[in-house]
């Protein structure tokens, strides 16, 4: 993943207390990360930072929509996420991930790239099941799905197998 400087906080340049920033994550924000599964999105993320002599403390806040495809018929699927997370970043001696939510760096007075955690906790809102509701998925794909699966249109027919057990006594 190549740095994002619209994303990346200038660490040493900012006073002690709190900062806020707003973002719009674009569809293109995903074009940096290989294999994602995202293929639009819409995202307002509301970033507080406070900092302190010590360390950061960044609160993320983000809400929006998101376009993936659908596990089902592969068309386009519109996933709503809303969440909030939080990020502690310390300083020390080497740069190193502590845990999900801290992070050590080494330099204070350089600058802290937010993309990968941004990336992270939209991907964190992604359902495991990606499908329409029922009935939403595209109907010429579901037919065609059925048809390859050897389903017949006709519900009202019954698989002759389970007509012969109805006449066992």
């Amino acid at each position: 993943m190549k740095q994002n400087e619209e994303y990346t906080i200038p660490v040493g340049g900012m006073s002690l207390g709190e900062h806020k920033l707003n973002y719009l994550v674009k569809g293109s924000f995903f074009d940096a990360f290989e294999y994602s599964d995202i293929v639009d999105c819409n995202v307002k993320l509301d970033v507080t930072i406070v900092k302190e002599s010590s360390m950061l403390v960044i609160d993320f806040s983000q809400s929006g929509d998101l376009k993936l495809s659908c596990d089902r018929c592969s068309y386009d699927l519109g996933i709503l996420v809303n969440s909030e997370n939080r990020l502690i970043v310390k300083y020390g001696g080497t740069d190193n991930e502590l845990n999900d939510d801290v992070v050590v760096i080494k330099d204070p007075k350089g600058k802290f790239d937010l993309s990968q955690y941004i990336y992270e906790y939209i991907c964190l809102q992604i359902p495991q099941k990606r499908v329409h509701i029922e009935g939403e998925c595209n109907s010429q794909m579901i037919d065609k799905l059925n048809e390859l699966n050897g389903v017949k249109k006709d519900s009202s027919a019954i698989d002759p197998r389970w007509e012969a057990l109805k006449n066992i006594n």
